[in-house]
């Protein structure tokens, strides 16, 4: 993240942790075999 959490407004904040999930959630579904989850 480019932005210190304690610098972000709420609104800030949770666009970021959606931003990362979203993310997360694509690496899992096109790096990990559903095997090893």
């Amino acid at each position: 993240m480019t932005q210190d959490i304690a610098d972000m407004t709420p609104e800030q904040c949770l666009k970021q942790i959606k931003i990362f999930l979203l993310t997360a959630a694509k690496n899992i579904n096109y790096n990990t075999p559903l095997n090893a989850i």
